[in-house]
């Protein structure tokens, strides 16, 4: 093996060690913005089941409106969530491939 081609080999492994460092801590950083969201999610449900409970013990029908304005943030949120991990994911294959494919074809 001749110099040329070990000095590739070590800069394509180099761009490849980074980058796959990289999106560990984009990983990293997603997974807390996740906690997060799961937790609004969770605090969500719990307010609205809360006062749906309130609405049929109490029959206000206040309780009912906030209920309705609750069960519909939910579901916002939860649409909201479903088409940015879409796009999230997407995002991440596509770079994820690019990098690979840069490094699978110098080696051939």
């Amino acid at each position: 093996m001749n110099k040329a081609n070990l000095q590739t080999i070590r800069e394509s492994f180099g761009r490849d060690a980074y980058s796959h460092k990289t999106h560990e801590k984009a990983a990293e950083i997603e997974e807390g913005k996740s906690r997060k969201v799961k937790w609004a999610n969770i605090v969500l449900t719990i307010l609205t089941s809360g006062t749906l409970i309130s609405t049929i013990i109490t029959n206000q029908m206040v309780l009912l409106y906030v209920t309705a304005v609750l069960s519909a943030l939910m579901l916002g949120f939860t649409i909201f969530q479903f088409i940015f991990l879409d796009s999230f994911l997407r995002l991440t294959f596509d770079s994820w491939y690019k990098d690979n494919f840069i490094f699978f074809r110098s080696l051939s």
